[in-house]
């Protein structure tokens, strides 16, 4: 008797357990996606996005640096274009092209460029009379393309002797030493 209640036992629990791997998969359907558990040294959706934020912010930045070459080059582009055509103008210097190659000389945003083009212009001016320019008349060209460079060129220690030949033009040949 003792061995058939063991044997009822044994075949008991092993019907049992038969019945519950029967039963499992419907059981397991509430496990089949493992629990969405982050590595614990993996980055979370906010460093992914501060991540992406800091990307786009040196993208940024690099695009505001290109935009900054690209003007530097188009000023020394503007300050040769000046240069060049002072070549064309001690040809032939006159009224219209004085006044062009001061626009150009300020186009380019430089304080030694704007120097350099204005001394010889006042030069050619002493030495030849560029015709149909009187002193005034000089010192308005040079004073108008003057203010037309940014603040912190005009600032510039460059054209500090400009602001002076300037003032002399405009009180006259009697009270300096410039022809006109």
């Amino acid at each position: 008797m003792v061995i058939a209640a063991g044997l009822l036992i044994a075949f008991g629990f092993s019907f049992y357990l038969r019945s519950r791997q029967i039963s499992a998969p419907e059981d397991q359907k509430y496990f089949a996606d493992p629990p969405n558990f982050r590595p614990l040294f993996a980055p979370s959706e906010e460093d992914i996005r501060a991540l992406e934020r800091a990307e786009n912010e040196v993208e940024k930045e690099h695009a505001r640096e290109s935009e900054r070459e690209a003007e530097r080059l188009a000023l020394l582009e503007k300050s040769a274009l000046a240069k060049e055509f002072r070549s064309i103008w001690l040809n032939a210097p006159d009224r219209r092209g004085t006044a062009e190659l001061l626009r150009l000389a300020s186009m380019g945003e430089n304080a030694e460029t704007f120097s350099e083009i204005s001394e010889n212009v006042i030069k050619v001016w002493q030495d030849e009379k560029i015709t149909g320019l009187t002193a005034a008349d000089l010192a308005d060209l040079l004073d108008s393309h003057f203010r037309l460079l940014p603040q912190q060129e005009m600032a510039s220690g460059a054209l500090f002797w400009l602001k002076q030949e300037i003032a002399a033009m405009r009180t006259g040949p009697e009270k300096n030493n410039l022809q006109g």
